[in-house]
């Protein structure tokens, strides 16, 4: 894709998809989203992982704390 003529709505969608996609670690690179919509589309599957990853380290990290307070009261 010739970034210099696109429009800056393109521009701006480039960027965002190489950032999230850079953050997440889900790119190699070798697949990459060519129109706005699947750029769009992209975005959302990586957003939408990292919140479902995120939620359930903090859920073991919760049910971790709550057996280690059950044990400490035990004694």
């Amino acid at each position: 894709m010739n970034m210099v003529n696109a429009p800056n709505l393109e521009k701006y969608a480039d960027s965002l998809i190489w950032a999230v996609s850079t953050m997440t670690g889900c790119s190699f690179g070798d697949v990459t989203p060519r129109t706005l919509n699947e750029i769009i589309l992209s975005l959302l599957t990586f957003l939408i992982g990292m919140i479902v990853l995120a939620k359930t380290f903090s859920d073991f990290a919760s049910l971790k704390f709550l057996l280690d307070e059950e044990k400490t009261q035990k004694k």
